[in-house]
């Protein structure tokens, strides 16, 4: 029988949630999306201003933008008292931005104008496409964002501290495109990546806490302009506050955000909710029920054991790794420990194998991307690599999804013999 809780144990969880909750938020000027710094190598700025056709083109329309440079590196004579024998010292290069009618003209053929010369785009564009690549290889996630639109604000009224956060953010994919014809060298796009537009949710909680200011989100199929009308008169009353219709292809961090939204009460499933969840109540709130036997270690299986027969082991497994299969098969809560090389995947997918057996639904989750490819792997094998649905990295898109799921609906499996 379940330990009785006192009354207001509910309450408490909720309460023990919502601090564990908050405190994903860093609302403090280091995070980038409350005070936004460009980086001269890991950003790059577009000189194009129209938001609403930028947005149009990779949100609704689901088509690439060109990278371009939008300014030309020109030698000048220097004027000044230094050594008029030095030939170094007599020149000097400026940059000079194309005028604004070829900005636009270039944009209505797909091609956007940055805030730099061929040799910089080529340099710094390779730089964040091979960090947004290792970036998604190890972790799985991807963190290039194009961030369209700016709130300038001060921290207070008689605040000097100026801060920048970005207000809308597409997830971007950076590709290398084949030269030109004519031209020798490789060329540079950016897609949306197909993932969800990701609110500023560190910006929002902020303004909410310090100046009771809820900013809105922009509806499907809005106009990028109107949205930031919008977001105009929710700071109307604030002095100074402003909209820079800047433009900026960063990188940004969200995993934290996304572990903040899963933790919301109002999004959790009918019946499903965290407080009644028997381990959540056991470790805030505690419980007086206890397992006879929480350690196992060591524990070998014996081919006596009444269930050591009904494992369905698909991958090798010595007596340690099957004691572990047997504790989660029997419905244990199992911590498996142990250094590189011991078997923790094969273990794993052992185990992700006799729940497909059983009828069950698997959640596999990892901090690195690495350890995910390793079971998919293995299970790819076996032949059970269709029972998997790849949530992460470039298949985490809604069209990679539902294609994935279309895939699968048209697949015959042979009954085992």
């Amino acid at each position: 029988m379940p330990t009785k809780l006192p009354s207001d144990a509910d309450e408490k969880i909720l309460a023990y949630i919502e601090t564990m909750r908050r405190r994903l938020i860093d609302q403090s000027g280091r995070n980038r999306l409350i005070n936004f710094r460009a980086t001269a190598r890991s950003s790059i700025q577009l000189l194009y201003a129209d938001s609403s056709h930028i947005w149009q083109r990779l949100v609704s329309e689901e088509r690439p933008w060109k990278l371009i440079p939008g300014c030309l590196r020109e030698l000048t004579e220097n004027e000044g008292n230094e050594d008029p024998q030095s030939a170094k010292s007599r020149k000097k290069t400026q940059l000079r931005f194309l005028p604004k009618e070829d900005i636009c003209s270039s944009a209505q053929r797909g091609q956007l104008a940055v805030k730099l010369d061929h040799t910089q785009l080529r340099s710094i564009g390779t730089l964040i496409r091979r960090k947004a690549t290792a970036v998604i290889e190890e972790t799985g996630i991807n963190h290039l964002y194009l961030s369209i639109g700016f709130l300038k604000w001060y921290e207070s009224e008689d605040s000097e501290i100026e801060r920048i956060s970005p207000l809308l953010l597409i997830p971007i994919t950076l590709k290398s495109t084949p030269p030109p014809s004519g031209e020798l060298e490789a060329g540079l796009e950016i897609e949306h990546d197909g993932s969800d537009i990701e609110p500023n949710i560190s910006l929002n909680l902020t303004l909410e806490e310090r100046f009771n200011i809820s900013l809105p989100f922009i509806d499907e199929d809005e106009v990028v302009n109107d949205y930031l009308s919008r977001v105009k008169r929710a700071i109307s009353r604030k002095k100074n506050w402003e909209i820079v219709n800047d433009a900026f292809l960063a990188f940004f961090s969200f995993a934290k955000l996304r572990m903040y939204q899963d933790l919301n009460p109002d999004v959790w499933p009918q019946g499903q909710r965290l407080e009644s969840n028997e381990l959540v109540r056991a470790m805030l709130v505690g419980s007086e029920q206890m397992d006879d036997n929480p350690y196992y270690g060591e524990v070998e299986i014996h081919d006596e054991h009444e269930a050591a027969h009904e494992i369905p082991l698909v991958v090798d497994a010595d007596s340690s790794q099957h004691t572990a299969i047997l504790k989660v098969f029997e419905g244990k809560n199992t911590v498996i420990e142990g250094p590189p090389g011991t078997g923790k995947s094969q273990t794993i997918t052992n185990i992700i194998a006799s729940a497909i057996a059983s009828g069950k639904t698997v959640l596999f989750v990892s901090e690195k991307l690495a350890a995910l490819n390793v079971v998919k792997s293995n299970l790819d094998s076996i032949g059970l690599g269709d029972f998997c649905l790849e949530l992460h990295s470039n298949k985490a898109g809604k069209g990679q999804v539902h294609h994935s799921i279309e895939q699968r609906t048209k697949q015959h499996f042979p009954m085992p013999h």
